[in-house]
């Protein structure tokens, strides 16, 4: 399989590549609440939002480094139209 110009897979150079940067957003840690939060704009005519995470995280294994990228399921959340 090919390596998308930007970075390895699932790195956030390789997201940046293939989600434009109008539809990527940075959460927020909110700490009191033990959540990950963001606001999004919502065109007024959306039926739905398509939805993941993608999470940098280091794991020591043995005394070494590992660098890994953890993700949330793909989702689409349907909009009421009320």
């Amino acid at each position: 399989m090919p390596e998308v110009a930007g970075g390895p897979d699932a790195s956030p150079a390789y997201l940046n590549d293939l989600i434009p940067e109008k539809n990527w957003k940075d959460m927020t840690r909110d700490k009191a609440g033990k959540a990950w939060t963001v606001e999004i704009d919502l065109d007024k005519n959306a039926g739905h939002v398509d939805v993941f995470s993608n999470h940098q995280k280091t794991l020591t294994i043995n005394g070494r480094e590992y660098v890994t990228a953890i993700s949330s399921p793909y989702t689409r959340v349907k909009l009421s139209t009320d």
